[in-house]
């Protein structure tokens, strides 16, 4: 994902170096992103960037420009936050519009108390070293995709959690929703599973049906494009394996073997309803056709 930003950056510098300032140089630019991980407002800031230099409003993307060079020389590293002011600073507005861009939820966001950041911070510790007991490589995978934890308080039927293409990552957890370390280790294994789908969909969509033709598995019918139906199938799958793999810990109780049990038969039985609308209906990309013939292999 670094590659393909930093890239993206040069061509626009060469594209559009009239509108932009001449600091920071786009290879300068480029090599600080290729340097380490980047802060997820780094994403934010360049689809910002592209929206505006399509508007053709030059202040906002020269402006944009210039923020890209700070931010991009700041190392990222994990880290749990509120989305407020406090936690985020003047991020806070930026991830609230762009985790849900153009969906109604956003409004129902709002920052959770030091309480309840406190709380679910011991949640999401303890479900990371629950799986780090019986999946250490899962646990690697989770670190390697999500840098920032992003904490918000909204109605517990909601949702649970979401991610961005626009903020690579940071994934936002409903505080409210996460209940116990099982519901937490959920959030973040289903959301770095949808950021590990957008970084291999960087070049190529997963699927290629037109996006105004709708599509529903039986247990979520809400009616939505190919590509939704790809990214909840295949996040399904993976949860019910994760569920499988948590069963083996010793640690656990028998509330938390009984609600493994049901969590893990529903991802399961979702996982074969979309594998069949898949089948009957997608026009996978290769990638695509990879994953989800891989899906249904350990699945069965």
């Amino acid at each position: 994902m670094r590659e393909e930003l930093a890239a993206s950056l040069r061509r626009l510098g060469q594209r559009a170096g009239a509108l932009l300032p001449p600091e920071p140089a786009p290879d300068t630019l480029a090599e600080q992103i290729l340097r380490h991980r980047v802060v997820p407002g780094v994403y934010g800031r360049y689809y910002e960037l592209i929206d505006a230099l399509q508007s053709g409003d030059s202040a906002t993307a020269a402006s944009l420009w210039a923020a890209l060079g700070g931010l991009a020389a700041q190392p990222s590293s994990f880290r749990i936050v509120p989305l407020s002011t406090e936690g985020l600073g003047a991020e806070a507005e930026r991830y609230s519009r762009l985790f849900y861009r153009g969906v109604d939820s956003v409004q129902l966001l709002s920052a959770p108390d030091s309480v309840t950041v406190q709380r679910v911070s011991t949640l999401l510790a303890e479900g990371l070293s629950l799986l780090d007991s019986v999946h250490a490589p899962w646990l690697a995978e989770i670190r390697a995709l999500v840098a920032e934890v992003v904490l918000a308080s909204a109605p517990e039927h909601a949702l649970s959690g979401g991610s961005s293409m626009m903020l690579w990552g940071a994934v936002l957890v409903n505080a409210d929703a996460t209940t116990n370390r099982l519901k937490a280790l959920s959030v973040l294994a289903h959301e770095a599973t949808h950021m590990l789908l957008f970084g291999l969909a960087r070049r190529e969509p997963l699927t290629h049906n037109p996006p105004e033709d709708k599509f529903c598995i039986a247990l979520r019918p809400t009616l939505r494009p190919m590509n939704a139906v790809f990214h909840a199938t295949y996040v399904s799958g993976r949860l019910h394996v994760l569920y499988q793999k948590v069963r083996e810990s010793a640690a656990l109780n028998p509330a938390e073997l009984a609600e493994l049990e049901t969590v893990s038969a529903l991802q399961q039985q979702r996982f074969l309803q979309g594998l069949e609308v898949i089948r009957a209906h997608a026009v996978l990309s290769e990638t695509a056709r990879e994953l989800i013939d891989e899906a249904a292999a350990v699945i069965g």
